[in-house]
């Protein structure tokens, strides 16, 4: 199953538990076929805390938002999942501000994946606070790089 993990950190974005660059493993998971859907966790979620990441609760490889999405069943076609955590833990207000910088972040990750594969429509799925992300992303984005954005509270 393509799942790419990815974090905004204070350093700029990187991947999950992973030392490897950021910019070839995009470029490997631009190179598939599929949709790219970026999932967006929100509120009191942080991936630099064990039992508070979402890649290893809410969007680990198992977990059910990808499953019911279609990932991991097999389809060749089926896309890339890119699981997208930044820290949204604290009093809201500073989870808000955190939320607009790793929007920047997540708008350079976006950039690099519809650069390299613009015939690849691009979806954004978020929940909660996590919509503040996405909607900082878009201003660093050049028109018509987000296909859909789905926004849950």
């Amino acid at each position: 199953m393509p799942v790419l993990r990815v974090n905004a950190d204070t350093n700029g974005p990187c991947l999950h538990l992973n030392s490897g660059r950021l910019l070839p493993a995009l470029m490997r998971a631009a190179s598939g076929t599929g949709p790219i859907i970026v999932m967006i966790p929100g509120y009191k979620y942080n991936p630099a805390l064990p039992d508070h990441c979402p890649h290893r609760t809410l969007l680990r490889r198992d977990g059910s938002w990808l499953r019911q999405m279609g990932f991991g069943m097999g389809d060749p076609d089926e896309g890339l999942a890119l699981t997208f955590g930044w820290n949204a833990r604290g009093p809201v207000w500073h989870a808000a501000r955190r939320a607009r910088v790793a929007g920047g972040q997540l708008g350079r990750v976006l950039r690099i994946l519809h650069r390299q594969a613009p015939h690849r429509p691009i979806h954004l799925m978020t929940h909660s606070i996590g919509a503040e992300v996405a909607l900082a992303a878009l201003h660093v984005l050049p028109r018509g790089t987000v296909t859909r954005m789905l926004t849950l509270t």
